[in-house]
């Protein structure tokens, strides 16, 4: 009994043993579970493209966003209310300077003014009379004044006569082109009614804002280029006035160009991408676009240092269609990751694409 004990302690031991020694094969022999996260660093260096940071020449320039705005815009309103007897313009027509395009009812101020005329005549006789009778002494300078006085009075109220019915014609304040009409033949118009619209689209304004570090680089006269949506040729303009200080809410300054619309193919109130050269700038650290590496803290790229991939904060300037300038973090002479970034992290080692 007891020998056959010894033997099974044996063989159990043995088991043991053996289990034990397979148990390290079995867990490097399992596949990994699915979608479990290997170190890039562990798996060899990764393979990229590089650039050598060095200064070039480029033309300096400022991109931003604008409002076309009409040259001229009047929304067309009564001064003295009465019924519209004429309507003389035709929605969405073009419309000369002093054009009359509305008539309000007259009738009453045009008896007025008959009267007042007549009131008139007969001051102006009275006071010839009267003066060739204070020529010969035979009226008094008082009686005579009286007389100058009532003939100023007639010619005020024949004036104003006038005045109040120039303002029941309402007429083109310039060359331009009328919009929507709101009032018909025949309906009665308080003082304020809204009749129509005129605009004028040629030359348009263009409406932008730039950020305040460009205050002083951007003049009266300064040519720019912009575009607009759906077409595709860039638009010129020149700009003629701006504000004199910065606004603290946005940290920019607004600025108008005059921008020639012939034609009229321009709408007003579209959307515009505006461009102004500021120079050629000789000495400019340009990076591809897909080089660098946004984050929380802002833009970055990785710079080669003794094999490794380093992240380095940067600030960048101007842009190009495929490249970006690097006011800060770059020195001349780095070597810039300029693809394969989405495989780096910090530290990684680098293959250079193309070495042996």
């Amino acid at each position: 009994m007891n020998f056959i004990r010894t033997t099974k302690g044996k063989i159990v031991l043995a088991a043991a043993v053996i289990i034990a020694l397979a148990i390290p094969k079995l867990l490097m022999d399992r596949p990994a579970a699915p979608g479990a996260r290997k170190d890039k660093r562990l798996s060899g260096p990764v393979t990229v493209s590089i650039i050598v940071a060095k200064p070039e020449s480029m033309q300096e320039k400022v991109v931003t966003t604008g409002t076309l705005l009409p040259s001229e815009n009047v929304e067309l309103m009564n001064e003295i209310s009465g019924r519209v007897a004429r309507i003389s313009f035709t929605e969405g027509s073009a419309v000369q300077k002093g054009a009359l395009l509305v008539k309000i009812n007259d009738a009453d101020l045009q008896a007025q003014l008959q009267k007042a005329t007549a009131n008139l005549v007969v001051a102006n006789d009275k006071e010839a009379r009267q003066k060739v009778l204070l020529e010969q002494a035979a009226i008094s300078r008082e009686m005579y004044e009286s007389t100058v006085r009532d003939l100023a009075s007639a010619r005020a109220d024949v004036a104003l006569l006038n005045a109040q019915i120039e303002k029941t014609e309402i007429r083109a304040p310039f060359n331009g082109k009328i919009g929507l009409r709101y009032v018909s033949e025949g309906s009665y118009l308080p003082v304020g009614t809204m009749i129509a619209s005129c605009v004028s689209t040629n030359p348009l304004r263009l409406e932008f804002a730039v950020p305040e570090q460009y205050f002083s680089r951007i003049t009266t006269g300064t040519a720019l280029s912009y575009t607009i949506q759906g077409i595709e040729t860039p638009f010129t303009g020149s700009i003629y006035a701006g504000e004199p200080k910065v606004d603290e809410a946005t940290r920019s300054v607004r600025f108008r160009a005059l921008c020639p619309n012939p034609g009229n193919k321009i709408p007003s109130g579209a959307f515009a991408k505006v461009e102004i050269a500021l120079g050629d700038k000789k000495k400019a650290l340009l990076v591809p676009s897909e080089a660098l590496v946004p984050t929380i803290n802002g833009q970055n790229l990785y710079v080669i240092k003794a094999g490794m991939a380093t992240l380095v904060p940067i600030t960048i300037g101007t842009r190009e269609a495929a490249r970006v300038e690097i006011n800060a973090g770059l020195a001349a002479g780095d070597t810039v990751v300029a693809s394969g970034v989405l495989m780096l992290q910090p530290g990684a080692l680098v293959r250079i694409s193309g070495a042996d």
